[in-house]
């Protein structure tokens, strides 16, 4: 797996602040390593973490719904 990716480039892939990159990848809330001082990213590693952020969403709508009905 490449992390061919830097903080720049993930923080426009995912319209999110460069900040906001690094601090999500601090915490450990995107899939990154870090090479020295800078971060790293896979845009593979990031399509499945943002398919399954998107899933889990969508299976506790489900959810929430079945339990007001």
């Amino acid at each position: 797996m490449t992390h061919d990716m830097n903080v720049i480039e993930t923080a426009r892939y995912l319209n999110y602040h460069p900040q906001t990159v690094r601090d999500l990848a601090r915490l450990g809330k995107l899939p990154a390593i870090k090479r020295g001082q800078a971060w790293r990213f896979s845009k593979s590693e990031l399509v499945a973490f943002l398919k399954a952020q998107t899933q889990a969403h969508v299976d506790r709508s489900r959810l929430s719904e079945e339990l007001s009905a």
